[in-house]
């Protein structure tokens, strides 16, 4: 539970970073905010996700009868991240920005 406080205080301090940002470099708009809660969320999606896969494996069980399949949080952080990237796009947040904003999912699995 301390973990999930701690990566939803992150996300928010991080979207307060994002809008800042913007708006230092002028191109804030206040239709913005739902596009920068839509990269926030994505980066919970993503963080989840990598969780999942790193406790779980790429391979999980599928049904009842031992069939094994392809970790479905693999397509959860896969389309995730593309929406990430066109948000931040959507954002005029180039690459060097999130470099700056220092925008990346820190997995702390406790080790």
């Amino acid at each position: 539970m301390a973990r999930k406080k701690k990566i939803e205080n992150v996300l928010l301090d991080k979207e307060k970073q994002i809008v800042k940002y913007l708006k230092d470099k002028g191109i804030y708009e206040d239709v913005d905010d739902f596009l920068v809660s839509q990269v926030i969320e994505n980066i919970k999606q993503i963080h989840d996700a990598i969780l999942d896969i790193k406790a779980r494996g790429n391979l999980v069980p599928i049904s009842s009868n031992g069939l094994i399949g392809m970790n479905p949080s693999i397509t959860i952080y896969n389309k995730a991240l593309k929406n990430y990237q066109d948000l931040c796009r959507k954002l005029c947040l180039s690459p060097h920005d999130r470099q700056v904003l220092k925008i990346e999912v820190d997995v702390d699995d406790g080790f």
